[in-house]
């Protein structure tokens, strides 16, 4: 039986599908619950900001996006600034 640990939450993820119940992002791996929440506060953020960064800039949001995962890893947990 195969299984992954999960990088923010801890849980163990057992048999992982790739891209459904186990996400990988640069060199973290994160399970499907984490991936929705993750989700949910980066689209939320970004609605809160949009009107700052135009025209939208991909480089700036690919760095908010690792920055928020990296800050999720140390927290043990997904959370708002």
């Amino acid at each position: 039986m195969k299984y992954l640990i999960c990088d923010v939450c801890k849980k163990t993820v057992e048999k992982p599908i790739k891209d459904r119940s186990l996400f990988h992002h640069a060199h973290i791996d994160i399970c499907g619950h984490c991936q929705d929440e993750l989700d949910w506060y980066t689209r939320r953020y970004i609605r809160q900001t949009e009107v700052e960064h135009r025209p939208f800039d991909f480089q700036w949001y690919n760095d908010f996006y690792m920055e928020t995962l990296q800050k999720a890893v140390q927290r043990g947990k997904i959370e708002a600034r």
